[in-house]
């Protein structure tokens, strides 16, 4: 697969050219991949090909639709390079990456090509290497005693007993090991900041939560998915009605640290 590469003296992105828009690989220069890279997983759908992860980070609409009714995004994509800035677009989805120090600023744009107006969140998905931690503050500071201050959220395929959840009373831990079967784990963060933690290298995200906004999927944030190919880093922005040719947009600062 064919990609366009920036690099800077602390920090290298690669985006593919021929699917996506798609993150494929970050690391520091001459450093492993943190991102999980999956070319053969993916599933069936009823446009007449499969739908193909790849791995890397990507940017879906929430709420999830049926797996067999995602729209493959195997297909070229405008890629534009300007000095430590990257761009990548199709017609509904752009991601816009600049890299400045040890951090990346991302920004997630989502446009309604339909012609109908959408209740809908952008959803900014990382798939990074098994074998790590991710570790999502839980507590809510500053709040009243009498008012709750956390919320988890299951999914049906989901367990409090999965050996890869590790909770605690100010955060959650999804521990990236094979075990059997999927896992999935969702929260309002309240803090805007996640992280997930490799032998070599910690991957942080932030983002500006809003937890007084609608969200989906039960009022999450942030959801953390996991298997054994790959575990998922996600943030979601609240939910927004969008007219035809309108956008939603929503912004992820990175940070790598080796």
């Amino acid at each position: 697969m064919r990609t366009e590469v920036v690099e800077t003296a602390h920090l290298r992105v690669e985006v593919a050219v021929d699917a996506g828009p798609r993150v494929l690989r970050l690391s520091t220069p001459g450093g492993t991949n943190v991102f999980a890279e999956t070319p053969d997983a993916g599933w069936d759908t009823v446009h007449g090909r499969p739908f193909r992860l790849l791995g890397g980070h990507r940017l879906w609409p929430a709420p999830e639709c049926a797996p067999e009714e995602q729209l493959p995004d195997d297909v070229p994509v405008d890629v534009r390079v300007h000095g430590a800035t990257i761009s990548v677009h199709d017609e509904t989805r752009r991601l816009e990456l600049q890299l400045e120090g040890m951090r990346v600023h991302v920004r997630h744009v989502l446009t309604n090509a339909g012609d109908t107006t959408v209740r809908v969140a952008a959803w900014a998905l990382t798939q990074l290497r098994p074998g790590g931690v991710a570790r999502v503050p839980l507590r809510r500071d500053g709040g009243a005693e009498q008012l709750p201050d956390r919320k988890i959220v299951l999914w049906p395929y989901g367990s409090l007993g999965d050996p890869r959840l590790e909770l605690a009373d100010d955060r959650l831990c999804v521990h990236a090991k094979p075990a059997p079967g999927f896992f999935k784990v969702g929260c309002l963060n309240h803090t805007g900041r996640i992280e997930y933690e490799l032998e070599d290298a910690t991957f942080v995200k932030r983002f500006t939560p809003q937890p007084d906004a609608e969200h989906a999927d039960l009022g999450c944030n942030v959801e953390v998915y996991v298997r054994d190919e790959f575990l998922e880093l996600e943030t979601l922005s609240p939910l927004r009605d969008v007219p035809p040719g309108g956008s939603i947009e929503h912004i992820e600062e990175w940070e790598l640290h080796a």
